[in-house]
């Protein structure tokens, strides 16, 4: 059984050699030389078999000032606010060289 996940290689006229995802994405090899585009072809085809290779649909992107005032930012807003105190607390009192912080926890 031949499963190809929609996958297509192709060159174009510049040389270079792309892939074809399902979805409409085109992604460059990077190469012109066939022997190394067909190798890179392979392994792409191997990893898709294996569960290995996802496609990322396009989403529509929202700048970080959007996604705050939606109100769904407010954790960041939050945890933005907190290290603002602290770093104008280390500033004033000279105390940031001696930090002992627990990022796990």
């Amino acid at each position: 059984m031949i499963l190809d996940f929609g996958m297509r290689l192709y060159q174009k006229p510049s040389g270079i050699w792309y892939v074809s995802l399902p979805g409409n994405i085109r992604r460059s090899l990077k190469t012109r030389d066939n022997q190394a585009a067909q190798r890179l072809f392979r392994r792409l085809k191997k990893e898709a078999m294996l569960g290995n290779v996802i496609t990322l649909e396009k989403q529509n992107k929202i700048c970080l000032a959007d996604f705050i005032i939606s109100g769904q930012g407010d954790c960041l807003l939050q945890v933005a606010e907190e290290l603002a105190f602290l770093l104008f607390y280390f500033l004033l009192t000279g105390t940031y060289n001696t930090l002992n912080i627990n990022f796990n926890g």
